[in-house]
């Protein structure tokens, strides 16, 4: 009985991840162009590009990039320590 309660605490502190400390790019990227995707209705997601790293800080913003002609940029804000991001794709107007 001991060893099955130790071995439920020792598990229960796998539960507890660190934060990240910085988004990548390319998950962050694959996130907006599938956001994109649902938003306008599209067969298949658009190409974004973001930086490759940016730090967790809540508020930092920093722009992707959406291809086509011309690109367009996607403003990026993140609004928590986990890493959420909130973006916009300004019209293209």
């Amino acid at each position: 009985m001991a060893l099955l309660v130790i071995g439920l605490l020792w598990g229960a502190g796998d539960l507890e991840h660190p934060a990240a400390k910085s988004l990548v790019g390319s998950e962050t990227a694959a996130q907006i162009a599938l956001g994109i995707q649902a938003q306008q209705n599209l067969h298949q997601a658009p190409q974004v590009t973001c930086p490759a790293r940016e730090p967790v800080r809540p508020g930092l913003t920093f722009d992707c990039r959406l291809a086509g002609h011309p690109p367009r940029s996607v403003h990026v804000t993140e609004i928590d320590r986990r890493g959420e991001v909130r973006w916009s794709l300004p019209s293209s107007t």
